[in-house]
């Protein structure tokens, strides 16, 4: 039901409206340890924040990285891959300005905004690899309670499993000319 009052809300355009529901349905995950409902609410919250904030995509990548650490697998695991897909969000969405920077050295890079190409790049792959690090568990873990946080599309079958799902995602970007 809480679910339904964000949709009503979104269809209503009150984006604040539906934040606060969003957050009270997080606030009753974490009480519950429910990891796809935190991840849901999580990925409301970014797409919510995205049309309220102008620096919202750097705050909910900040957020994901708080959120990892504390994160239990294989929860942890989305949440590194999602992190990933955000950091290049944000470089796709960027790129101007990291074409016109050079790599520093000694430098706080606290500040994503300050990163090089070089740092941003480092940072995806980390995470894209982290996200597949627990294989086994992986391997072991049915997709089936992320249904609400997973476009299912029509084959399934190809990646029945969240190792599966992820390892294609790191792929993806892997793959790409452009992430080099």
């Amino acid at each position: 039901t809480q679910w339904k009052k964000v949709d009503e809300f979104q269809k209503k355009g009150l984006t604040k409206s539906a934040l606060t529901e969003v957050n009270k349905i997080y606030s009753a995950a974490k009480k519950d340890n429910n990891d796809p409902q935190i991840i849901q609410s999580l990925l409301f919250k970014i797409n919510l924040k995205t049309n309220i904030e102008g620096d919202a995509s750097v705050k909910s990548i900040d957020s994901l990285e708080r959120e990892i650490t504390i994160a239990k697998e294989p929860s942890k695991s989305i949440l590194q891959s999602i992190t990933a897909q955000m950091y290049w969000n944000y470089f796709q969405q960027n790129r101007y300005n990291f074409y016109q920077r050079t790599n520093t050295e000694n430098f706080d890079k606290k500040d994503i905004a300050t990163w090089t190409i070089d740092d941003l790049h480092k940072r995806i792959g980390e995470l894209y690899l982290a996200s597949l690090k627990d294989e086994r568990l992986l391997h072991q873990t049915n997709l089936a309670p992320f249904d609400a946080i997973i476009l299912k599309g029509t084959v399934r079958h190809l990646r029945p499993t969240l190792f599966a799902l992820l390892a294609h995602r790191a792929l993806d970007y892997f793959t790409d000319n452009r992430s080099e």
